[in-house]
């Protein structure tokens, strides 16, 4: 099976860093437990391509078996009790599904 990679790029909600930490001291064993691995989790600092007005405030990459097996994952009743932290975390946020080309 080919493995998959779940990009998540976010901005993170004005007072929603105690929410941001909360959610990731939870996520990340849920992660771990799914036999998923955090590949980075950074911050950008510089824009060099576009426009800076879109530059995120977190960029983070976790690779799993497979594309099933990050929406288990995100289904999983683990994730949807940290939903509510990460929709506090972040003012835009997306995650998508990458696998090799």
């Amino acid at each position: 099976p080919m493995s998959a990679v779940l990009i998540t790029i976010g901005k993170v909600a004005v007072g929603g860093h105690d929410a941001l930490d909360q959610n990731a001291s939870g996520v990340m064993p849920l992660i771990e437990a799914a036999a998923g691995k955090v590949i980075c989790r950074m911050r950008p600092t510089d824009t060099v391509v576009g426009h800076d007005s879109n530059r995120p405030d977190l960029v983070a990459a976790m690779r799993f078996e497979s594309p099933d097996a990050i929406r288990a994952f995100l289904e999983s009743d683990g994730y949807r009790r940290q939903v509510p932290y990460r929709d506090r975390a972040f003012a835009e946020i997306h995650s998508y599904v990458a696998i090799d080309v």
